[in-house]
């Protein structure tokens, strides 16, 4: 059996109306977080951050599923690759927002160590042609976390 190829975690791929849906409703989820975090509101930061992954699972995981495996190949390759982003986005974007609730999963995929991978993917679909209304999101934890900190 071949193995899987990387999972492109390039936004600018994502041409699906239902997709960048997704990435803007996640990057609102990312802004709330955020700002929870900056005011040390972790279990506000979880909650939404939880609520929102459940949604994300039940609702659209369901819905792109048969366009993100394409088994028949009845789907067109930029549909399938839009899809294939989205998901990649997502779960790494998930893995960062919930770092600090649950550290060592994330630490063990590296999003403890090298947090600007992901700096500005959500931007890329915002400020594309025909992109998502609103500001760039703030990306956590590209900011220290305060809890980190004073972990010192």
């Amino acid at each position: 059996m071949a193995a899987a190829p990387a999972p492109c975690l390039d936004a600018s791929v994502v041409s699906e109306p239902i997709d960048r849906a997704v990435l803007a409703a996640l990057a609102d989820v990312v802004d709330t977080a955020t700002a929870a975090f900056e005011e040390f509101g972790h279990a506000r930061a979880l909650e939404v951050t939880e609520s929102f992954f459940w949604t994300f699972c039940d609702d659209y995981i369901e819905l792109v599923k048969d366009r993100a495996n394409d088994f028949d190949g009845s789907h067109d390759a930029a549909a399938v690759r839009s899809a294939r982003a989205t998901l990649a986005i997502a779960v790494d974007t998930f893995v960062r927002l919930l770092a600090p609730s649950c550290p060592l999963p994330p630490r063990r995929c590296g999003a403890g160590t090298a947090p600007d991978r992901c700096t500005g993917r959500l931007a890329a679909v915002r400020g594309s042609a025909g992109g998502l209304p609103g500001p760039t999101p703030s990306w956590w934890p590209v900011r220290e976390s305060p809890w980190r900190r004073c972990a010192r």
